[in-house]
């Protein structure tokens, strides 16, 4: 009986794992943010060391960048 308990005991402990680490949103600007399409994953975006902003997108066959451009087609980064 002791045994049948410890048996039971280690194997529900044994799906007890690390918990998984919760990613941390990046920074984006207000501006940046402003300037995303309704409904961006804020955790697709990034942005390079020059200051400008990315969305990574990725299909069943590759992943892309996409810029991130304001409502005038420009560029949106931030000073770095």
């Amino acid at each position: 009986m002791k045994k049948t308990v410890l048996v039971m005991l280690a194997a529900a402990l044994a799906g007890c794992g690390a918990p998984e680490p919760v990613a941390q949103q990046p920074y984006i600007s207000e501006k940046a943010r402003a300037a995303l399409p309704s409904g961006t994953d804020l955790m697709t975006v990034r942005r390079r060391e020059d200051g400008c902003y990315f969305i990574v997108i990725e299909d069943e066959l590759s992943g892309y960048l996409s810029q991130v451009k304001d409502t005038n087609g420009e560029l949106v980064c931030d000073e770095v």
